[in-house]
């Protein structure tokens, strides 16, 4: 075949490049985009930077209030432990530490948890939901299988409430109140003069730990023996040699802290009307009026103590139930009895409005016709309520001092 001439050839050349496909290009920008809205021709040569955003105001979390429900009156078994040994037999008033701890452990078991005695007095039924209440005391204060240290200053577990200290560390739901009936000449602590203070160390441990002292008369003094005024003269001189330990050790911050409980030493009443009269009427050196008497029995009559607003709480006859292992077995036994807790969230609250009781009825009322809470009682920090019908009713105001 014979060679194109050559304009014929150069022809063809540009005719097949005419027919082959452009490669697109994308166009370039001389400067790069901008989100700003357009802007006159004439920027200035050096733009002011735009301002930092102010930070936003950080929203509040809203208030709730945990109220303790109760679908029946609740009540709870209240212990009266006397002194403890590290062998030998468990007998009424003498526990031994290893019957004493597996007692810590079944009631924890069982569901219950120590509450104050105070705060059940003044009318404060919370309680964790899903427990039941408790409440532990002890008589003949102070003996050294009650309470004593080691070298480092810790509470003795193979003591009571060294063990129920211990106890409560590994199980902190459980918790750690006691009210203590002191006998402050009855017996000495200790008769190692090398340390002048070893009582008062051990009533300040107790009341900072929440192991709190209250009277038992000077010297564990029979009631129903005593006249009007010896009955005075005992609490009175059981408070002042209280009151000056403490301010000895150079603790009379805790003074405020002694409370205006008494226990019947032995169960034995006054005889004398007048005799009781004084007992009711007294008031302890800081001029707090007699809060409630504790009496005592053993659980082959099983008694409990009932919520302060209930028409059978008498404040001046409550029963307790010597500490037996069979009196804890009983209650172990028939914990069904104690009505558990449950719990209602409230809210969100108004935070002006946390004491008011007509507003937190309110908010019971709408939790319950809602469905998210059930009726019962409403036990809150300030307030005891009956939710039974709507609207929920104040019961019982909680005491500052009970």
């Amino acid at each position: 075949m014979k060679s194109l001439p050559r304009f014929l050839f150069l022809l063809s050349l540009l005719g097949s490049a005419a027919c082959a496909p452009s490669r697109a290009v994308a166009p370039q920008p001389s400067t790069a985009p901008s989100l700003a809205p357009s802007t006159p021709t004439s920027v200035p040569a050096s733009p002011t930077p735009p301002a930092s955003p102010s930070p936003s105001t950080p929203t509040a979390e809203p208030l709730y209030l945990t109220a303790t429900v109760w679908s029946a009156d609740p009540k709870a078994p209240v212990l009266a432990y006397h002194q403890f040994q590290e062998h030998g037999i468990s007998g009424a008033t003498r526990v031994r530490i290893d019957d004493f701890n597996q007692e810590l452990q079944s009631l924890y078991d069982a569901g219950y948890v120590m509450v104050p005695l105070s705060a059940w007095l003044a009318g404060d039924l919370r309680v964790p939901a899903g427990k039941r209440p408790i409440v532990f005391t002890m008589d003949d204060l102070f003996y050294r299988n009650q309470i004593r240290f080691t070298a480092d200053g810790s509470a003795d577990p193979t003591t009571g409430l060294g063990a129920s200290y211990a106890f409560s560390q590994a199980h902190p739901d459980f918790g750690f109140h006691w009210a203590l009936f002191v006998n402050m000449g009855d017996h000495p602590y200790t008769d190692d003069p090398s340390n002048p203070n070893i009582l008062a160390d051990a009533m300040i441990w107790c009341l900072e730990h929440g192991a709190l002292l209250y009277n038992h008369t000077l010297t564990h003094a029979v009631l129903s023996k005593t006249s009007p005024s010896g009955v005075t003269w005992e609490l009175a001189a059981n408070d002042k040699a209280l009151n000056q330990a403490l301010t000895n050790a150079g603790r009379p911050d805790l003074l405020s802290a002694l409370g205006n409980i008494f226990a019947i030493p032995f169960g034995r009443w006054p005889r004398d009307p007048d005799s009781t009269s004084a007992l009711e009427s007294y008031k302890n050196p800081e001029g707090v009026p007699m809060q409630a008497i504790m009496d005592i029995d053993y659980i082959y009559r099983p008694r409990y103590m009932d919520a302060p607003y209930t028409p059978q709480f008498n404040r001046w006859d409550i029963m307790r139930m010597v500490a037996s292992v069979s009196a804890v077995q009983y209650f172990v036994q028939h914990a069904a009895d104690v009505p558990t807790a449950q719990s209602c969230r409230l809210g969100p609250l108004d935070p002006g409005k946390t004491s008011d009781s007509s507003y937190i009825a309110g908010l019971i009322d709408r939790a319950v016709e809602s469905g998210a809470c059930p009726q019962g009682i409403y036990a809150t920090e300030h307030f005891v309520f009956r939710a039974q019908s709507s609207p929920a009713e104040v019961i019982y105001t909680v005491a500052s001092n009970p």
